[in-house]
């Protein structure tokens, strides 16, 4: 029989780890597919949490996302590339500096917020909102159990690549 076959999984904890890993990579996938403002194809997270807290540290940010601080300064000089960002010193401590959000980033993040909207809408198609609410909820209380639990830092990147990969080559 063709088309997509079932998955079968031994425990809910193999099938739990995989299919958020599926999930998530085909949501974002969609979501830069179909952006109505094609200024960033990664980090949109990041932005919607500098735009929502209008001048963060890198290591408040850092602590937030759970993403470590190296990455973070990446993250911050890919937005501040993009011209969404700015680094501006902190006036409580000369040392550290604040991530703003720039005129730009706002109207890319409403952009991305109608974006959300329109992927979590294809995604919850059939659901009622009783059920969405418990999805939501079901989801916030993994993330609390997990989160006094140690582990190592994931850096998950979706790169779009066109033809082979190199090793292929």
């Amino acid at each position: 029989m063709r088309g997509t076959p079932k998955l079968e999984f031994k425990n809910d904890k193999e099938a739990l780890s995989i299919k958020l890993g599926i999930l998530a990579k085909k949501y974002f996938g969609i979501l830069t597919y179909h952006a109505s403002d094609k200024t960033i194809d990664k980090y949109q997270t990041m932005l919607r949490m500098v735009v929502k807290h209008q001048g963060v540290s890198q290591q408040d940010l850092a602590n937030m996302t759970d993403v470590d601080k190296s990455s973070i300064v990446r993250i911050v000089d890919y937005l501040e590339s993009k011209g969404l960002v700015e680094r501006k010193e902190n006036p409580d401590d000369r040392r550290a500096y604040l991530i703003t959000p720039t005129s730009k980033a706002y109207a890319v993040a409403e952009s991305m917020g109608r974006d959300y909207q329109m992927v979590n809408d294809w995604a919850f198609k059939g659901f009622s909102k009783t059920e969405r609410e418990l999805f939501y909820s079901m989801l916030e209380r993994i993330s609390q159990n997990m989160m006094p639990i140690p582990s190592d830092q994931y850096i998950v990147q979706y790169l779009k690549t066109l033809g082979k990969l190199d090793d292929e080559k």
